[in-house]
């Protein structure tokens, strides 16, 4: 599958990876965890939003911006060689990390810098937030749209 701009052609799985990396970037400065608290005084319900960028978000940051600058050079420098599979296997490795980095964040959202664990309020939780939901999924679909491609071009 192919997307035609102009005299172009562009791999759709790549085009697709080089979404998913720019979506990475985008949850990756974007709201990580949400803290919802009673507090002492009245029944209002506080809500907190931490961004990714006060902890593993500085470093799915970066990796969405690798991933998308190795995809763009391939899309843009479409010649078979070693260096260019090697390109799209790193980019594959790099968005698996930033998923991975989502999943772990995930689990343990109650550890993440730069939350008020309940100091000023008489109940409280944690929910994801959904720029951690759009790291960890973009990540691995990424991951795996690039595989397809990688597959479509050397294993066929």
């Amino acid at each position: 599958m192919e997307v035609k701009l102009g005299s172009r052609s562009l791999p759709t799985p790549e085009l697709f990876g080089l979404l998913t990396a720019l979506l990475v970037i985008i949850g990756s400065v974007s709201a990580w965890v949400r803290i919802w608290g009673v507090g002492f005084v009245g029944d209002e319900v506080e809500i907190i939003n931490v961004n990714g960028t006060i902890g593993d978000g500085r470093v799915t940051l970066a990796l969405g911006i690798l991933a998308a600058a190795i995809v763009l050079w391939r899309l843009f420098r479409r010649r078979s060689t070693t260096l260019s599979t090697v390109a799209l296997g790193a980019a594959i490795v790099i968005l698996v990390i930033s998923g991975l980095v989502g999943v772990f964040n995930w689990s343990e959202l109650n550890k993440i810098p730069g939350l008020d664990h309940g100091s000023k309020f008489f109940q409280y939780g944690f929910q994801p937030g959904w720029g951690l939901m759009l790291v960890t999924v973009a990540g691995l679909t990424g991951a795996a749209a690039l595989a397809y491609q990688m597959r479509n071009d050397h294993f066929r």
